[in-house]
């Protein structure tokens, strides 16, 4: 029984050490995708199989170093901070060119961050179109392997989605 309770000590241990858990709220939230360094943040999501499109759960990490640790992605999904509001996304592969461009209309997704209930969520807009709705999960910041670097995570649940691929 003691080999049970410190082995469950131990992982619980090692996690915290390795991912620290950010308390979840609006504020939270607006702050991963503020300016750094001058320049807006980069979020990236495996699109394996349209993962992206379809799944109703989405992870996104501001380091695409995160998918060449294992090379288990072979599509990414780019979403590039133009403001803390508004980005365009961007669809390639690890062997090919950018495979496709925002189908926004004016070139950009707008995203607007609420919360009901100390519940966060993410509207993401095509033309003032609601496109799809998020509830924040969870915002983690982890060690990448090589441990000079770090990646921040976003998992979204998906509430709604519009049926056209790629928007």
């Amino acid at each position: 029984m003691k080999k049970v309770i410190l082995f469950i000590f131990l992982i619980m241990a090692v996690h915290s050490i390795t991912a620290q858990t950010e308390k979840i709220n609006q504020k939270a939230v607006l702050d991963v995708f503020e300016k750094e360094n001058d320049s807006f943040k980069d979020w990236y999501s495996c699109n394996n199989n349209d993962a992206f499109y379809k799944s109703d759960t989405i992870a996104l990490y501001n380091n695409a170093d995160y998918y060449l640790q294992d090379w288990k992605c072979t599509e990414l999904i780019q979403l590039k901070f133009k403001t803390n509001a508004a980005f365009n996304q961007t669809s390639f592969g690890f062997n090919n060119a950018a495979k496709t461009a925002s189908l926004s209309e004016n070139g950009l997704f707008e995203i607007k961050i609420t919360t009901k209930n100390d519940s966060v969520f993410i509207d993401k807009y095509s033309s003032e179109k609601l496109i799809d709705k998020f509830y924040v999960k969870e915002l983690t910041e982890f060690p990448l392997n090589d441990k000079r670097y770090k990646s921040k995570k976003i998992s979204l649940i998906r509430l709604h989605k519009n049926s056209l691929k790629n928007q």
